[in-house]
């Protein structure tokens, strides 16, 4: 049968609603699971009191209720910013401030923090795995896209994806700013360039892949921006950083008091350590009194690290340039800049590293899938029952 270049076209947009139907099912399914596992597990096994009693405390403060298992470590930061807002010395002023904005606008519609909460980090996942899946079908094809996606969101720690934590706004940005380069919309470009560095630490170096590209471009591939337009995206992403600033100026009385913030915490992030490779190296593997997991000793903080580098040369080779960019600067310069304090989840932001695996594993990904699921059950156990988990 031969088909008409219309009927070709209708024909592979009736596929792609398919696709993005279950991909929006799928999503849901997952997060029912996670919350389904966190109720479970802190209704069925001894809860971590000591742990929440040392953490920042602000929602449900009372006896143990049904909403302690959603409003661990950094959820209690965002509810608390979405309830009171910034104000001068306050340790949550280290959380950038565009998710519990969001999460304040749709508190208005349902009147209660947590389940705004939930509600933004759902419509927020859904739209990461629909970008995602369709970033990746239109640079490679179908199934590439299919086991990508399938990879990424049985990562262990995409369970972040579902929570009352930023990871999926950032992500959904980020993906937002790859989907507008790669399918020439440049509007898409300029809101992504403009949102990322109200969103995330991580957002104020989203832009370098870009300029990278525009200077060490691929042997086959061009710059899929104009340079003025390039320059304009810079100019968006420029004035992203001067409102962040501009609020905590008018909010805390410092244009920097998101980063003095950080000093009222054990993450040790700093550019500095960026210039100094051999101590971070000796810091970090040498002379560190290792734990299994803690805040800046975990060994399971390096092991995701360490599965990290694996993948960098096959994805040198297999990427289109810019999406190696992507890796080496959301994944690793977070970890060179500290301790490894929360590494895996900042590692979801080096996304194209689910597309290498995809491309090399070919039809054996189902080998990685089952066990990194395991994994991701058992941290939900674990983030259920208010213990540190990244």
């Amino acid at each position: 049968m031969f088909w008409s270049s219309k009927q070709m076209e209708e024909k592979s947009r009736t596929a792609l609603f398919w696709d993005l139907k279950w991909i929006i099912w799928l999503v849901l399914g997952v997060k029912a699971a996670v919350i389904g596992v966190l109720f479970l597990a802190y209704f069925s096994l001894p809860y971590c009191q000591k742990c929440r009693e040392v953490n920042f405390w602000y929602y449900a403060k009372g006896e143990k209720s049904a909403v302690w298992p959603l409003t661990a470590w950094d959820a209690q930061h965002y509810i608390y910013l979405a309830e009171k807002g910034y104000g001068p010395g306050e340790m949550s002023n280290a959380f950038f401030p565009l998710f519990p904005f969001v999460i304040s606008l749709f508190n208005l519609i349902t009147g209660n923090s947590v389940f705004a909460g939930l509600l933004v980090s759902g419509i927020f996942a859904i739209g990461s795995a629909g970008l995602f899946y369709l970033l990746v079908r239109k640079i490679f094809n179908h199934k590439i896209a299919f086991w990508s996606l399938a990879l990424f969101l049985s990562f262990p720690i995409s369970m972040f994806l579902h929570l009352i934590y930023s990871e999926s706004l950032f992500l959904f940005l980020l993906l937002l700013l790859y989907w507008g380069y790669f399918s020439g919309k440049i509007v898409l470009i300029y809101a992504a360039a403009f949102f990322l560095p109200l969103s995330r630490f991580q957002g104020a170096i989203a832009m370098l892949p870009l300029l990278l590209t525009a200077i060490i471009p691929g042997e086959k591939e061009k710059l899929k921006l104009s340079f003025p337009k390039l320059f304009l995206t810079l100019g968006f992403f420029g004035g992203g950083i001067l409102v962040y600033l501009g609020l905590m100026k008018f909010w805390t009385g410092s244009g920097l008091g998101g980063f003095e913030a950080l000093k009222l915490y054990v993450t040790r992030y700093s550019i500095t350590n960026l210039f100094n490779p051999l101590q971070w190296f000796i810091g970090n593997f040498l002379t560190l009194p290792y734990s299994l997991h803690g805040f800046n000793t975990s060994l399971i903080d390096r092991s995701f690290f360490i599965f990290f580098l694996i993948w960098l040369r096959p994805s040198y080779r297999l990427l289109p340039r810019i999406l190696f960019w992507q890796m080496i600067v959301l994944g690793l310069l977070p970890a060179m800049a500290g301790y490894f304090m929360s590494y895996p989840r900042y590692l979801l932001a080096a996304f194209p590293i689910f597309i290498t695996a995809a491309k090399m594993m070919k039809g054996k990904t189902i080998i990685l899938v089952f066990p990194m699921l395991l994994m991701q059950g058992l941290f939900t156990v674990w983030y259920g029952l208010n213990y540190w988990v990244a």
